[in-house]
């Protein structure tokens, strides 16, 4: 591939840049989470006209009531949450037309340990 033919490429920390010739009018920000048990599927949905803050392989996740794309998965609550840490992260980065998509999938494993004593169980 010539120097040429290749595509532009996109700085992470200026979501503003165009992915292609195009300038994009909005940026829509989106973060999926999937439970990486079983079907592997994504089980929530957020959207944001602002970037969400960064999340890091290994960090803890508590799910304390989100509304599941599936309509039938446990809905935790802040008293009894289901505990996950962050696996693996994918992101995606596609022009829509006029706006920008910017999708962060996080991959979620299900966490058994011990709560923080920072987080009593009060």
């Amino acid at each position: 591939m010539l120097r040429a033919d290749r595509p532009k490429a996109v700085l992470l920390g200026s979501f503003r840049a165009p992915v292609s010739a195009q300038a994009a009018d909005a940026t829509k920000y989106i973060l999926e989470v999937c439970d990486t048990s079983g079907l592997h599927k994504p089980v929530a949905r957020f959207e944001s006209d602002t970037p969400f803050m960064p999340v890091n392989i290994g960090d803890r996740f508590d799910d304390t009531g989100w509304a599941k794309l599936d309509g039938v998965s446990k809905i935790a609550s802040p008293s009894e949450p289901k505990c996950y840490t962050v696996h693996s992260i994918k992101h995606l980065i596609i022009s829509d037309g006029n706006t920008l998509l910017i999708t962060y999938c996080l991959n979620l494993q299900s966490f058994t340990g011990p709560r923080s004593p920072v987080w009593s169980d009060d």
